[in-house]
């Protein structure tokens, strides 16, 4: 959104006086906010499991409201949002493929243990994206996110 600076005395919302006009930064304060996360964009992708454990968790939460409720427009509205739902889910699911947790005897490269668990190195990106791994030369002996296939 183009700022307001050809006004004269013209400021953000949130900008005290006395700040420069030429600021494309506007800061934005309010309570609500002061304890939100920030998402970061190197997060890994969700997991078989994750997703089956987020489904259970939204389904019970959906019953609890289920219960309370009186109206049975509103009850009818949370039926069909609970059944697309789980539609959404289980078309994550069929996307996502199983993993299991497998822990490397040794501190060996990522191609190393593709080549010894898949019979195949050009598979050590599997390793490498489901797991925080800060080198790929040097995996360490603790517990990986691996896929099953």
């Amino acid at each position: 959104l183009k700022q307001p600076r050809d006004v004269p005395g013209a400021r953000g919302v949130n900008q005290p006086a006395g700040t420069g006009r030429d600021s494309d930064i506007i800061t934005v304060m309010h309570p609500a906010l002061d304890g939100v996360q920030t998402v970061s964009n190197g997060s890994f992708p969700p997991n078989y499991e994750d997703l089956k454990a987020i489904r259970t968790a939204l389904n019970a939460a959906i019953d609890q409201e289920q219960l309370r409720i009186r109206d049975d427009v509103l009850f009818q509205q949370i039926s069909v949002m609970r059944t697309d739902l789980n539609r959404d889910i289980s078309a994550r699911l069929a996307q996502v493929e199983r993993t299991a947790l497998r822990t490397p005897d040794d501190v060996l490269p990522a191609l190393v243990l593709a080549a010894a668990w898949y019979d195949d190195a050009g598979r050590e990106s599997d390793i490498l994206t489901r797991n925080p791994v800060p080198h790929p030369g040097f995996i360490p002996v603790e517990p990986l996110r691996v896929p099953v296939r």
